[in-house]
């Protein structure tokens, strides 16, 4: 009898663990964001697995919302494709302003991330503390809300309050609120547009961070500086 006692407690045990744990999960599953898609008009191809939006096509998930011309829809792989005058919209963890734009673009909405290219693409972040946003141009723009990075590759213009920075990559970590440029080929520039303090300066690698507006730069630095006249 004291076999069986024991083991009737165990099996109470477990049936307890197994509700709930299945009442948490259902929990969590609810407090999930649901992606929701609308459009004037939508069409089903592919045995379902496709859907087209077309018409004021926009794709709402969460503080998310990507609208344009055309949006389809990929089921297999949980991925929605957006085609002429995409604007993205979002904020950050730290609830900052993000507006993205670009002619074609893909994103995933349950993990967060996307590409913007074509236009060409461009992101503007507001920073809590600074006191303009930063915007950034470039060919391509990946962004990844989970580790909230944007990379930039190809052309890439970085316009600020004080500055505008130029070359092949760029990385925004919002984070640590800095631009980390490189060389690629060719070396980054950076150019302050502030008439207080004018100045050209090319390096191996660029970091520029947006609150305090401190930059350094690392590895065959060269620049040029206009001085100001006595009396001027």
């Amino acid at each position: 009898m004291k076999n069986i006692f024991v083991y009737r407690q165990s099996f109470s045990f477990f049936l307890i663990f197994f509700v709930f744990s299945a009442s948490l999960f259902a929990a969590i599953a609810d407090n999930e964001p649901k992606t929701i898609i609308t459009g004037d008009q939508m069409e089903i191809t592919s045995k379902g697995q496709m859907v087209v939006f077309s018409g004021n096509a926009k794709v709402v998930r969460g503080k998310n919302v990507l609208v344009a011309d055309r949006i389809v829809q990929d089921k297999k792989v949980n991925r929605v494709d957006a085609y002429g005058n995409v604007d993205f919209k979002t904020l950050t963890q730290a609830n900052e302003p993000v507006w993205g734009t670009a002619q074609q673009a893909s994103y995933s909405p349950s993990a967060g991330t996307g590409e913007l290219l074509h236009g060409p693409a461009s992101i503007i972040y507001c920073a809590a503390t600074s006191t303009a946003p930063l915007k950034m141009i470039a060919e391509k723009i990946t962004f990844n809300q989970g580790t909230e990075e944007i990379h930039a590759c190809g052309n890439v213009e970085i316009i600020s309050s004080s500055a505008c920075a130029y070359g092949p990559n760029a990385l925004l970590m919002q984070k640590t609120k800095s631009v980390v440029m490189t060389k690629v080929v060719v070396q980054p520039e950076l150019v302050y547009t502030d008439p207080t303090q004018p100045g050209r300066y090319k390096a191996d690698k660029i970091i520029a961070y947006i609150e305090n507006k401190h930059v350094f730069l690392e590895g065959n630095v060269a620049g040029k500086v206009r001085m100001k006249e006595k009396g001027k």
